[in-house]
Order: structure tokens, then C-alpha cells, then sequence
């Protein structure tokens, strides 16, 4: 059975802003310097000579000096970082750099005519000037890939992750992958890894040859797997032999909800009215079934039990607690 929670990340934004607000001190007082880019959204975003981008950052007037946002494309996302880190290597190709953080206008158009064709992310990164009081650096990335193609150019196919959509997500026995790709030459297919590397080596292939679609799944059994925060990949390669690959936004926290029982065959012992409860490791019994009642396949005094009322607490408490380690 799927075990998954989602909290949303309209929380963190809001306590972000909370905290940018309370107080109006030298550069940014303590939150997160950061311009979060808001386009391109998707896969199959195809421009030629020009395309026009927004982001959202905190247009402060900063006291101490002037702080600038810097724009850059890259070829692909690099693997998943953890905010408040920077990811390396931090690559990119500059689209526009200086901007002031202050101006309200938060737009820009991006003059493509001499980018070569290919599948591309945009990822911004703000300039802040000496503080006393340190303010964490965010590097946001595009949620969604821009792919260049000039006049007689190949046009590139594109990949991303969709699910893990927030930082919140955790699996116990099984996650279902989301996935979007775009393949304008339709020969394309899909390739879904995982690791717990932080620069992306030693991965697992969980399948190959998927379709690519616009909104393709995968169920990966979660099950055996260690207890870690794990990082998807997508590759998509056609039959030109042009490739792109994606690495997820966000850490899939794979966490066992309690003991799980041996894979082996059970001990068992004979009980006194003739029925047998199998003990697993741990000392964990599980009773034999009772017939039930004709017509009812329970009692009517049954209820679910105690512990069921605590299971959404025991679940939140369990994922900070894994989240903290």
C-alpha cells in the first residue's frame, strides 16, 4: 500500500514572507536571498528568437548597498539539492545578469536568436551585499524546461520529474513517479533512475524503454529499499540520438513504519483451541483469523483500534524526525 504525505509548500513561502516582513533591518535581515523563477512551466515550451520570463523576489530597497539577480540557462538540472545549499557544480551559460533586486518590473525577455538549439532551465541567483545579519542564498531553478530551435534546426526532446512535487514527500512501501516528457520525433523513450548520492553516481535503473508522454507514471516498490533521502532522474533519447536528462526538484524520503516481518517462512506454534499464531522477528504475533460470524464478516462491537487515532501525528512526528537526522 502507498504511504504518502504531501504538506504543502505554500507554508514555507508563508513563513518566508512572515519572516521577511517582521522586521525591515540592513539587506535581508535574515531570510532567504532568493528570485524564484517562475517560467518556463512544463516541457514542450519551443521558441526561436525570443522568450519572455518572470520571477518573484522581495523588491527591497536593501539599506547597506544594492542587491542584483543574476540569470543564467543550463543544459540540465543538476541533482537534487537540499534549499539553502548551493548545488555543484553550479553551471550555466548568463542570460542576463545585474538586474536590481528593487526593481518592480520582475520580467525579462531573453533574446534566443543566437542560443543553440537544444532543451534548457533558467536559474537565478541574487547578489546581495555585506551584512551583519546572514542571509541564506536560495539558487532557483525554472520549473519547467525551454527548448531553442532555429529554422532548419533539430528540434530537442525534454524531460522532468513532476512527482516528487514537494519537500514533504516520504514512501513506505511504494511512490508512484510522475514524470512529462516532450519527444517531437516520436521515437523517444524514458529512463527512470535513483540513488542517494549527492552528485548523482552509483544509481539504480528502475525502468527503461517508458513511454514518453505527457503525463507518464511509474510504481516503483519502495519497499526493501534503505531508509535514506533519494534522488530521481529522467533521461529521454530518441532515435536521432539526442538525449536530455532531469533530475527531481525534491528528495523522496523513503521511511519504514515500523518492524516489517522477516521474508522467511514463519515459526509456528501449536495453541490451545487447535489454531496457530505465526511469531516473527521481533516478537511480533499476529493472531489467527477467527470465523466469522454467518452474514457478517465482523463484530459489531469492533472499532478500529486505539492506535488508529494517532497514526497522522505518529506519521508527522516520524518524517521531522527523519528530516532533523
Amino acid at each position: 500500500m502507498r504511504q504518502t504525505v504531501a504538506i504543502g509548500s505554500a507554508l514555507f513561502l508563508a513563513a518566508v514572507w512572515t519572516l521577511g516582513s517582521a522586521r525591515d533591518a540592513s539587506a535581508h535581515g535574515g531570510q532567504p536571498t532568493v528570485a524564484w523563477v517562475n517560467d518556463p512551466v512544463g516541457v514542450g515550451n519551443v521558441v526561436d528568437q525570443n522568450f519572455t520570463f518572470s520571477w518573484l523576489d522581495f523588491d527591497k530597497a536593501i539599506a547597506t548597498g544594492t542587491a542584483t539577480v543574476d540569470f543564467y540557462y543550463i543544459a540540465t538540472r543538476p541533482p537534487t539539492f537540499s534549499a539553502g545549499t548551493i548545488p555543484d557544480p553550479l553551471d550555466g551559460t548568463p542570460i542576463v545578469t545585474g538586474i536590481l533586486e528593487k526593481d518592480l518590473t520582475n520580467a525579462h525577455t531573453w533574446d534566443t536568436s543566437q542560443v543553440p538549439a537544444g532543451s534548457y532551465l533558467i536559474w537565478s541567483r541574487v547578489n546581495e551585499p555585506p551584512s551583519e545579519i546572514f542571509s541564506p542564498l536560495i539558487i532557483s531553478y525554472s520549473p519547467g524546461v525551454l527548448t531553442v530551435a532555429h529554422p532548419g534546426d533539430p528540434v530537442h526532446p525534454a524531460v522532468m520529474i513532476t512527482t516528487p512535487d514537494t519537500p514533504f514527500r516520504f514512501a513506505d512501501q511504494e511512490f508512484e513517479v510522475r514524470y512529462a516528457a516532450f519527444d517531437p520525433d516520436g521515437t523517444g523513450k524514458v529512463k527512470l533512475e535513483a540513488g542517494t548520492s549527492l552528485d548523482g553516481s552509483n544509481f539504480i535503473t528502475l525502468a527503461e524503454d517508458l513511454p514518453a508522454v505527457a503525463d507518464g507514471a511509474f510504481h516503483w516498490d519502495t519497499s526493501q529499499l534503505a531508509e535514506a533521502d533519494w534522488t530521481l532522474r529522467a533521461t529521454i533519447t530518441d532515435e536521432r540520438g539526442l538525449s536530455f536528462t532531469h533530475y527531481g526538484r525534491y528528495f523522496l524520503l523513503v521511511t519504514h513504519l515500523g518492524p516489517r516481518p522477516d521474508a522467511s517462512v514463519p515459526d509456528a506454534s501449536p495453541q490451545n483451541d487447535g489454531s496457530v499464531i505465526p511469531t516473527y522477528d521481533g516478537g511480533l504475533e499476529e493472531p489467527a483469523p477467527k470465523k466469522p460470524t454467518e452474514g457478517c464478516a465482523c463484530r459489531a462491537d469492533q472499532g478500529p483500534p486505539a492506535s488508529a487515532a494517532a497514526l497522522p501525528l505518529l506519521l508527522v512526528l516520524l518524517l521531522v524526525r527523519r528530516r532533523r537526522a
